[in-house]
């Protein structure tokens, strides 16, 4: 068998190219700690590795979706913990006013003191978060919270009442937000009034600008519905208004009586006989039936008072004060005692609402806690594909660099000789 010079020489530069070719491999693993970093590497071992990459992309998708949500809901929650705060004050306030040992000006100090937290409640509805109102619902046309009037008389809102969006994740839909009625008590079902309204009364009230006395609750009966058209002697009363001797029912309000025939009468004309004598008593009637509740004004910001009194030709008086949860006397201080109520009210709406968003947080961090460990484990197997074992490649590649060393040492020994050395 003849062997060339030339074939020699070839199969002495292949082996060189080939070690060349290794220790710039485990070169760049060396560099960049990867042992895949062309597809070429190892083609099964990149497809595997493609596969969970592309896993741990949508999980951290996931996660910053979760992340953002929370990020919302704990704003959120913030704004709601201010709302309470400014009710919990407005409470106080309200006990502290309706004290008959106040003087005009210290109760015109705690209306100034509302104002200002009525105001506060204006700024946590108009809450921003990246650029979006928290509780404008669905709706993206600026503060959702605006004032009318100054002092300031009412509250508009241009929001809806949806919540501001969802989230999907695993096939599991979750309700980032609360609407204005969750929170504000904003247009409620039962009639009674938003946080604004409460406030907004509470401050007239302390300003001696009005005098309520009204129902301390729904007059009606469980399952019962009064309305314009209801007889007064209708078993929808929760307490059964019961007539004197005469058949009638006659209260006097600062004195002037005003006598109703039980009879015949309805909602309706009960508050035409009260306010056919607001010249005289200085007091108008109205009904919300929405609260079902009779409600007495004062028309000349004055206290007054509500007894019953027996009809003319009648022993003993009738039972409508009871029948209509009313105070026997209207002042700041039975008016303030009410209000509490409205509080009470809002401040139990708003709760419930805190407490949907309190679920939900915990909900997605129980959700967020899932996914994390699945991004940490897809980290994981990632690491074991692609990383390379430093202290082996850097064994390795010392191994190969000797071994080079040694290949052009031989290349520079072969290319000194002739075909004359090999005949010899």
């Amino acid at each position: 068998m003849r062997v060339s010079t030339s074939e020699i020489y070839n199969q002495q530069t292949q082996s060189i190219d080939d070690l060349v070719s290794q220790q710039m491999q485990q070169g760049q693993e060396l560099s960049t700690g990867k042992q895949l970093n062309v597809p070429s590497d190892d083609p099964a071992q990149i497809g595997q590795d493609l596969l969970v990459r592309a896993s741990q992309a949508f999980d951290q998708t996931i996660s910053a979706t979760l992340t953002s949500a929370q990020s919302q809901l704990s704003a959120l929650d913030g704004a709601l913990s201010g709302l309470t705060s400014v009710l919990q004050s407005a409470r106080q306030i309200a006990v502290q006013g309706a004290s008959d040992t106040l003087s005009v000006q210290q109760r015109q100090n705690l209306a100034t003191q509302v104002d200002q937290l009525l105001q506060q409640a204006i700024g946590i509805g108009n809450t921003q978060v990246g650029g979006t109102y928290l509780f404008s619902g669905t709706t993206n046309g600026g503060a959702p919270f605006k004032a009318v009037g100054s002092p300031i008389t009412s509250v508009s809102f241009n929001g809806n009442q949806q919540t501001v969006n969802q989230i999907f994740v695993n096939g599991q839909s979750y309700t980032i937000g609360v609407s204005v009625q969750q929170t504000f008590n904003f247009n409620s079902t039962n009639g009674s009034p938003d946080v604004f309204q409460v406030l907004i009364n509470l401050r007239d009230t302390l300003n001696g600008q009005s005098v309520v006395d009204e129902s301390g609750s729904r007059i009606n009966a469980p399952d019962t519905v009064i309305s314009s058209v209801t007889g007064v002697s209708s078993p929808a009363f929760a307490t059964p208004l019961v007539a004197d001797s005469t058949g009638n029912d006659s209260i006097q309000i600062n004195g002037v009586t005003v006598t109703i025939n039980q009879s015949t009468a309805t909602i309706a004309s009960v508050l035409a006989s009260i306010n056919a004598a607001s010249a005289s008593t200085g007091v108008s009637a109205s009904f919300d039936f929405k609260q079902e509740r009779l409600i007495l004004t004062s028309t000349n910001g004055k206290p007054f008072t509500v007894v019953d009194v027996p009809s003319a030709g009648a022993t003993s008086p009738g039972n409508f004060v009871k029948a209509f949860n009313l105070q026997p006397q209207g002042s700041t201080s039975t008016d303030l005692s009410g209000q509490l109520g409205d509080i009470d009210n809002a401040v139990t709406t708003l709760l419930q609402g805190r407490a949907t968003v309190g679920a939900t947080l915990q909900s997605l961090a129980a959700v967020k806690t899932v996914n994390d460990a699945a991004i940490l484990q897809n980290t994981e197997t990632i690491s074991g594909i692609e990383d390379a074992d430093v202290a082996k490649v850097a064994t390795e590649f010392s191994q190969t660099q000797v071994a080079l060393q040694a290949a052009y040492g031989t290349t520079t020994r072969l290319e000194q000789h002739t075909l004359f050395d090999y005949l010899q």
